[in-house]
């Protein structure tokens, strides 16, 4: 879409706008916000040190705040910031989580990276740009920002999810080991099923419903097999007692959390990234400090903490943590079933007829010298 069209479509409603003085200090009506999360390029003069980077012996002029987000979720948002002594930049969502950043190193990467990033939400579907005369192309849970407005998923979202699951589905079934002919019943115990939600009866019964991300993958995949990944040794640890420990992301009125993948479809996650989830394990590991987050943050320490220990975790496995390019987000989906695909490819899983040799235990690698790598999913948005 020519360019031309999004100044025309903000220029009626910047006339009507009435800015705080800070945001009128900070930018000018005419230009369009740069990115769904990202204002436009910042005003010259709070481009260096605003106040927001103060008594650091790295001095006052190390960071660049090129642009300054668009008020997504409340006024204390900080934007995108580039290091002039690295050449990378990260995304800050909110004052809280800039000094992490800058102290720690999570999130940096090439400013080109980030602009390609963004790009690739577009394309996708992630975000969308309006046509000409300001309408859009889906209903959104969240307000439109300038001429951009985030979904909640994409159809991409959904066939990338597809596609992993059924990578991973082929690979399990490749290698389960051969057997004897035998009686059909027989058959069907040995580990291959009809899905669950292979009919939508069954999804509407359990509540599956409406436009989210959840419905759309079960309706992806229906004529999918199902293969056991995992066989518990014991079925009574399938139940978690503990809450998760990273705030409270997943409602569970202090009952037990059933062990498994959960997608963000589910209430009190966070809805932008619905395509999103996180592994629930029947115990907790990470003190070792060899797991990982995305973003190199080792298990269970808040980095926030002056005073900060390792400690077991259940839910981080997979996390990204400051991913750099947009807010902080659970992992999608996608990319944790290609992680177990691999895995499973590339020899480090072992295929029995129950599924996965070893059980549950074997995530406990993650926080191993060996394996934590395996377990690590690099970084992106």
């Amino acid at each position: 879409m020519p360019s031309k069209h999004i100044p025309q479509r903000l220029d009626n409603s910047c006339q009507n706008q009435s800015l705080s003085a800070a945001e009128s200090s900070r930018a000018f009506c005419g230009a369009p916000e740069f990115f769904y999360f990202l204002s436009r390029l910042n005003y010259p003069k709070y481009l260096l040190d605003d106040g927001w980077v103060q008594y650091r012996e790295d001095g006052d002029d190390r960071y660049v705040l090129l642009y300054t987000a668009t008020g997504f979720k409340s006024d204390e948002e900080m934007g995108l910031i580039f290091d002039q002594y690295t050449n990378k930049a990260a995304f800050v969502e909110d004052f809280d989580e800039m000094m992490p950043v800058l102290d720690y190193g999570y999130g940096w990467k090439p400013l080109e990276d980030i602009f390609t990033a963004y790009l690739e939400m577009i394309q996708e579907g992630k975000v969308e740009l309006s046509s000409p005369d300001g309408t859009w192309t889906r209903k959104s849970l969240y307000n439109s920002i300038g001429p951009w407005r985030l979904h909640e998923f994409s159809k991409s979202d959904v066939q990338k999810s597809a596609q992993a699951f059924k990578r991973l589905v082929d690979a399990i079934e490749a290698r389960l080991p051969p057997r004897e002919p035998t009686s059909p019943q027989k058959i069907q115990s040995r580990g291959t099923f009809s899905l669950a939600w292979a009919e939508s009866s069954t999804l509407d019964a359990a509540h599956n419903q409406g436009d989210t991300f959840a419905r759309a993958f079960c309706e992806e995949t229906p004529k999918f097999k199902y293969v056991l990944l995992f066989i518990a040794d014991d079925p009574t640890q399938l139940s978690n007692n503990a809450s998760p420990q990273r705030n409270t992301w997943l409602y569970n009125d202090n009952k037990p959390i059933p062990a498994g993948v959960y997608t963000n479809t589910a209430g009190g996650m966070n809805q932008a990234f619905q395509n999103g989830c996180r592994l629930i394990l029947p115990f907790k590991f990470g003190s070792n400090g060899w797991a990982r987050l995305s973003d190199f943050e080792v298990f269970g320490m808040s980095s926030l903490d002056d005073d900060a220990k390792l400690e077991d975790v259940d839910s981080d496995l997979y996390q990204p943590g400051c991913n750099g390019c947009v807010p902080v987000h659970s992992v999608q989906l996608h990319k944790v079933l290609l992680n177990w695909a691999e895995r499973v490819e590339f020899g480090d899983w072992d295929v029995t007829d129950d599924g996965v040799a070893g059980g549950l235990d074997r995530f406990r690698e993650a926080d191993t010298e060996e394996n934590w790598e395996k377990y690590w999913i690099p970084l992106a948005w």
